[in-house]
């Protein structure tokens, strides 16, 4: 949705950047994105560094499921 609407008033380079910045806040909604771009905080460094998430389990599904019996 947000594609479609904002390139063309702010550019496909600011309308990334913001979403970065909502994604970063942990709040990606269309109206967060639109007042970042509004206000435009998008060309603002952001003040601390995002937490990156590793989300993969590497160990194979026995040691994931180990205490789980049949």
């Amino acid at each position: 949705m947000l594609m479609r609407l904002y390139p063309e008033k702010y550019g496909q380079q600011r309308l990334e950047q913001a979403c970065d910045r909502a994604n970063a806040f942990g709040d990606p909604t269309y109206r967060t994105v639109k007042t970042i771009l509004e206000r435009e905080l998008d060309k603002e460094p952001l003040s601390f560094e995002p937490v990156r998430l590793t989300g993969a389990f590497l160990h194979g599904p026995e040691e994931l499921f180990c205490s789980i019996k049949s």
